[in-house]
């Protein structure tokens, strides 16, 4: 018997985006789409909330430096469609490569709620849907909006029909299943960045690729998990703001922070002690 499936290559993109910077994002972004094609790829997956950053601020207090850096996050946040995602579309037509990437969307209609999204382009360089984040996680809640799981789809772009999920969606099982009921056979983990090199190995293992595993077992799917980075060895004029950590009435659960000086602000990788 012939058989039918072609084999391809998927590039899993472990890279640092540049906080609070959507212009300077998204041209690396691009040079990245570029390089996975040259490398042979089909697929670019980036991670969860690449453009343009993570919100660790939101898992601090509230102060005069937080809301400061909420309004530079919405700032910075992409409309879909948009200057930018044209970008990416140019990017991913250039290259011939199809893109799922993790960026901060800004609702077009209301202009005030920002949503964790997955944004997948076609080689033809056309957007083929967007999935945002269902429910946010912990402290995100004061960022980020939660979906409506209109784009609980598969796409089909000719090797493979394609999905993607978002960081804790990984803990919510029907989400998943929505996705295997539609044959998905490659499917995009996308995490927003690594934790700190204090964390435990157990804990990394659990957070993420056992939970992506099963997913992939269950479908009988090939998964590729983007987990991004955080880059913080270089100075950047509008960098990620992390407040110290204190463990406070207010505030208990956050129990540690590394601490450093970039750019403008403090900037602390916090995490939680469950």
């Amino acid at each position: 018997m012939k058989n039918i499936y072609g084999q391809f290559r998927i590039a899993a993109i472990q890279a640092a985006s540049i906080p609070f910077d959507r212009a300077g994002s998204v041209e690396k972004a691009c040079a990245l789409i570029e390089a996975a094609a040259e490398k042979g790829a089909i697929l670019a997956a980036f991670g969860g909330a690449w453009l343009s950053g993570y919100p660790f601020f939101a898992f601090n207090a509230p102060s005069a430096e937080y809301w400061s850096a909420t309004a530079d996050y919405y700032e910075n946040a992409i409309e879909i469609p948009s200057p930018t995602t044209d970008k990416l579309c140019r990017a991913a037509k250039r290259a011939a490569i199809d893109v799922v990437i993790g960026i901060v969307e800004r609702d077009h209609a209301t202009q005030g709620t920002l949503y964790c999204t997955l944004l997948f382009i076609g080689q033809e360089g056309l957007i083929l849907g967007r999935h945002r984040k269902l429910k946010a996680t912990n402290a995100e809640r004061e960022i980020w909006g939660d979906g409506d799981a209109s784009g609980l789809r598969t796409h089909q772009p000719g090797y493979a029909r394609i999905s993607g999920l978002n960081c804790w969606e990984y803990n919510m099982v029907l989400p998943g299943y929505a996705l295997m009921a539609q044959g998905t056979q490659v499917h995009v983990a996308a995490w927003p960045g690594r934790e700190p090199i204090s964390a435990l190995i157990e804990y990394e293992k659990v957070r993420a690729s056992e939970p992506n595993r099963l997913r992939a077992i269950y479908g009988a799917a090939r998964a590729a998990e983007a987990a991004g980075d955080r880059d913080k060895s270089r100075n950047y004029d509008r960098q990620l703001l992390a407040l110290t950590a204190k463990c406070d009435s207010e505030r208990p659960e956050i129990s540690r922070a590394a601490m450093g000086k970039i750019g403008k602000y403090d900037v602390a990788d916090t995490f939680v002690d469950r």
